[in-house]
């Protein structure tokens, strides 16, 4: 990013030192500002104008071909340009330069005058060209007109340092208004740069207070929202505790409906449980009359044995047969038994 502050201050350095003749400094300088805001066609131009002072005429020419990138249209670069092409002996180039100079800019300084002093030379070196080719007879001609040309020179250099120095007036002039306009765009920038401030924080205070409002307002939906909610969770925790109240009187509804059940259960047990007593006593004691009516039967049935034994014996003794004795009925007490159980089963 260019630091064009930084490089100003490079380059009015650099403008001090040219002005006291200290051109390795100022090249210094200009270097610095080249390189702090390398798209400034002023820095590259005022460097070549050091390089025109140190006769190093290639630079010079090569400072004004980059000057002329970032800005076509500069005439003070296309002019160096050509002051440095007609040192290099490229006439045509600089001829070339100049008339695009003037048609930029029709008031620029001795800008006719170059132009036609650079056709001049065009035409001069092309009668150098044919007057080497034809003929090298006159050599005092040849001299009187070497002479010619170095005064020529000699006045040229002369009209070169004196438009230089015109130049040099003028780049200073240029550069006070430049700085100027730049210090006055500063201040329009600044100046834009606080209003767009001025409004963004306005904008910003509007838009904070629409927030804050509608902050309010949703703030108070909210403490709306949290009362109902809270009044529906009361009415919810009544109902709840009604509910679980009457839970509770269930709960012990069927638990005191669960022990009478258990008691009435238990009654019953006790009740089945006396009842089965009874019947087991009931059972014994018939069992007991049982074998007591056993007892007698047998001892009936063999009573009664014992007397039809007799009986025939009195019998046998009387009529002396013991057939009779042969025939008679013997008496089986477990016959008696069975019809007894056979009896029973009727009866159930």
């Amino acid at each position: 990013m260019a630091d064009k502050a930084a490089a100003k201050v490079s380059k009015d350095a650099g403008n001090v030192e040219f002005k006291a003749g200290r051109y390795d400094n100022a090249i210094k300088c200009y270097d610095t500002a080249i390189e702090l805001d390398p798209e400034e066609v002023m820095y590259p131009a005022n460097r070549a104008m050091v390089y025109l002072k140190m006769n190093k005429w290639e630079e010079a020419e090569k400072d004004c071909t980059s000057a002329l990138e970032i800005d076509p249209k500069y005439t003070k670069a296309l002019d160096r340009r050509g002051q440095a092409r007609v040192e290099l002996k490229k006439y045509k180039e600089a001829n070339e330069d100049y008339v695009k100079a003037k048609e930029i800019d029709p008031k620029t300084k001795n800008v006719d005058k170059n132009i036609e002093e650079t056709k001049k030379k065009m035409d001069e070196e092309e009668s150098k060209v044919e007057e080497a080719k034809a003929d090298d007879k006159d050599n005092a001609e040849a001299e009187k007109q070497k002479q010619e040309e170095e005064e020529k020179l000699k006045k040229e250099e002369e009209d070169k340092q004196k438009v230089e120095e015109e130049n040099q007036k003028e780049d200073q002039e240029d550069n006070l208004k430049q700085e100027e306009e730049e210090k006055k765009k500063e201040e329009d920038k600044e100046k834009q740069k606080i209003e767009e401030e001025e409004k963004q924080k306005q904008e910003e205070d509007e838009k904070q207070k629409e927030e804050d409002e509608e902050n309010q307002k949703q703030e108070e939906e909210d403490e709306k929202k949290l009362e109902e909610e809270d009044k529906k969770t009361e009415e919810l925790k009544r109902e709840i505790e009604v509910r679980q109240a009457e839970l509770e009187e269930r709960q012990r509804e069927t638990e005191r409906r669960e022990q009478e059940e258990a008691e009435r259960e238990d009654e019953f047990a006790k009740v089945v449980e006396g009842e089965k007593l009874t019947l087991e006593e009931e059972r014994k004691r018939l069992e007991d009359e049982k074998r007591q009516f056993e007892d007698m039967m047998r001892e009936f049935h063999e009573e009664e044995q014992r007397r039809e034994d007799e009986r025939l014996r009195q019998d046998e003794a009387d009529s002396g047969i013991g057939s009779r004795a042969d025939t008679a009925e013997v008496y089986d007490p477990e016959e008696d038994r069975d019809d007894e159980k056979e009896e029973e089963s009727e009866d159930e």
